[in-house]
C-alpha cells in the first residue's frame, strides 16, 4: 500500500515506475516530508524495483 496526504484511504491506484505498474491502494496518511507525494511500503517498492526517493507516475484505478 501507499500513504498519501489527501487521497482518500481505500482509493485504488496504479503506481508506475520504469515500465512496471502495480495496482495498490491508499492505506494511510503521509508522507510528512515537503515535496514528497507518496510513501510506499517496502514490499511495493521492491515489486517496482524502486530504491530511495524516485519520481513515479500514478493514476486512479477505474471501478468495475
Amino acid at each position: 500500500g501507499v500513504a498519501h496526504p489527501t487521497l482518500p484511504c481505500g482509493a485504488r491506484i496504479f503506481i508506475t515506475f520504469r515500465g512496471k505498474t502495480v495496482l495498490t491502494q491508499v492505506v494511510d496518511r503521509g508522507p510528512y516530508v515537503p515535496g514528497r507525494q507518496f510513501d510506499l511500503t517496502d514490499a511495493l517498492a521492491r515489486r517496482l524495483g524502486l530504491q530511495g526517493v524516485q519520481e513515479i507516475h500514478w493514476s486512479y484505478a477505474r471501478a468495475g
